[in-house]
């Protein structure tokens, strides 16, 4: 006998679902299975979202990307995600002739911050606030801001220079 399992992902261009480890076999709508079937749904997350769990008639049924279960029914599954934000407001003011301070708005999923100077990374902060120093003087410098949550990592912020 068989049954259906029907694949969601929220945004719908957030990612998507493959089962069984094959990048090749992509779910998505209705998929039918024999009863007592094994089946392993793996997520591949797009760049500048996050995984965030597993849903089932709006149930949390796992908070891990690969879910694993056997048929036993017909399944309605929504994989969702969520935006990495994008950092917002960020501004460079001169301290003195050697030093630039940063400060931008928090980004929602943010863990950390990459900062970039001139398009070249210089470093990551958790804080909305990065100084740099030892600049050369009468010299500007343009930065640009990331947001980052494990290996993704969101869209440059607004330019910055001073």
């Amino acid at each position: 006998m068989k049954k259906y399992v029907k694949i969601d992902v929220e945004p719908y261009n957030a990612g998507f679902v493959y089962k069984n480890n094959d990048i090749l076999d992509i779910c998505n709508g209705y998929t039918s299975y024999y009863l007592d079937t094994p089946v392993t749904l793996n997520v591949y997350t797009n760049d500048g979202f996050i995984f965030v769990n597993w849903t089932e008639n709006g149930e949390v049924v796992s908070t891990e990307p690969d879910y694993y279960f056997i048929v036993d029914s017909n399944r309605s599954l929504v994989a969702n995600f969520e935006a990495i934000e994008t950092p917002s407001n960020l501004n460079a003011t001169t301290i003195d002739l050697h030093t630039i301070k940063l400060t931008w708005d928090e980004a929602d999923n943010a863990l950390s911050y990459n900062v970039y100077r001139d398009d070249v990374f210089v470093g990551n902060v958790t804080e909305t606030s990065f100084t740099d120093e030892n600049l050369t003087p009468d010299k500007e410098y343009c930065y640009k801001v990331t947001s980052v949550n494990g290996d993704y990592e969101s869209d440059y912020s607004n330019e910055a220079c001073a």
